[in-house]
């Protein structure tokens, strides 16, 4: 389900003071009964990155405006993994801080998100786009690397493609990596109803090109080794943090079938994880273990993960025949 945060209200960047926080502290005491405003800026960039703390598990980040204003925001437990690449929303908490005798102004995170590109064009059935279908081209390959040249010369294009089967095609960004942007060009066939969504919402794009010129059908042998592959990645040059998201995107899957096979890997000691806010995974553990592929396939977990699996494939197959109407998710629609 979509996290929906309810905002007080939405501030320009330059308002932000501490006289505005005294206003606020008037309404105060804050507790369970009383909760505090929660206050939202748009357009804005993360400049810097701090992490802090006794086992650097939150972040100072270094946030500013399109004139350079920039202000600090607390991040508690927070997620690299989850900062956006480009213009970004934030949701904050205002507090007032004393550090060595000077009182200070405080902002504390709630969560953030990218900035769309371009106004939404709504009508009473939703979105309007422009969607190119190119499933039938004889020459879908081709029909790539046109809008990756696009891209590279400068065109407001994201071609969004996933999985090992997508191939080492330079320019392919996953889910996760998705920026704002005019055109969305759709290359590998969504793994689920909510995929496609999030990279409309991600890219706030106007129009979509429908290619589907990749199908990935992993088996539960090949997604596990893939999954084991990354768990190993991820322990050994990230410390163990990783996103949800980023490990369905690199694997074309689902999100529930990254967390059932790593509900899988932990219950054969291959790997101990936590699971870390909405969307974060900390790794403490990878223990390759010599277990044969018939003992696993008989746990609980291998039945969901080839469940979700087979769920995934039925619906790319059913999505490679729909019609476009059929393929954008709720709150789209095709522009005549």
């Amino acid at each position: 389900m979509e996290r929906k945060i309810s905002i007080s209200a939405w501030v320009d960047w330059g308002e932000l003071s501490l006289g505005l926080c005294d206003d606020i502290y008037r309404l105060a005491p804050f507790g369970e009964g009383n909760r505090p405003p929660i206050l939202a800026s748009q357009g804005l960039e993360i400049t810097s990155i701090y992490p802090i703390g006794d086992f650097q598990q939150h972040f100072r980040l270094r946030v500013a405006d399109e004139s350079g204003l920039a202000h600090d925001v607390v991040w508690w437990n927070g997620n690299r993994e989850a900062i956006p690449r480009g213009a970004a929303d934030l949701a904050y908490i205002l507090k007032p801080n004393f550090y060595a005798g000077v009182r200070k102004l405080q902002l504390e995170l709630v969560d953030l998100r990218l900035t769309r590109a371009t106004p939404i064009d709504m009508t009473p059935e939703g979105q309007m786009l422009d969607v190119q279908d190119l499933r039938q081209s004889l020459d879908l390959q081709g029909e790539l690397d046109k809008w990756l040249d696009a891209a590279i010369a400068g065109d407001s294009v994201i071609c969004w493609g996933e999985g090992r089967t997508a191939g080492p095609i330079e320019g392919l960004l996953r889910r996760d990596e998705i920026e704002p942007a005019d055109t969305l060009v759709v290359w590998t066939i969504p793994s689920g109803p909510d995929a496609l969504s999030d990279a409309l919402a991600a890219s706030g794009a106007r129009q979509v090109a429908l290619l589907f010129g990749n199908n990935p059908t992993p088996d539960v042998k090949a997604f596990l080794t893939d999954l084991v592959g990354m768990v190993k990645f991820t322990v050994g040059n990230r410390s163990g943090q990783a996103s949800v998201t980023a490990m369905a995107g690199a694997l074309a899957a689902r999100r529930g079938a990254v967390l059932a096979g790593l509900e899988l890997l932990q219950n054969v000691g291959t790997t101990i994880y936590d699971v870390a806010g909405p969307d974060g995974l900390f790794f403490s553990r990878y223990r390759p273990q010599p277990v044969k592929l018939a003992d696993i396939l008989a746990l609980p977990a291998a039945t969901t993960l080839q469940q979700v699996l087979e769920e995934t494939a039925a619906y790319r197959r059913y999505l490679a025949g729909a019609t476009v109407e059929q393929i954008l998710p709720d709150g789209y629609c095709r522009r005549p």
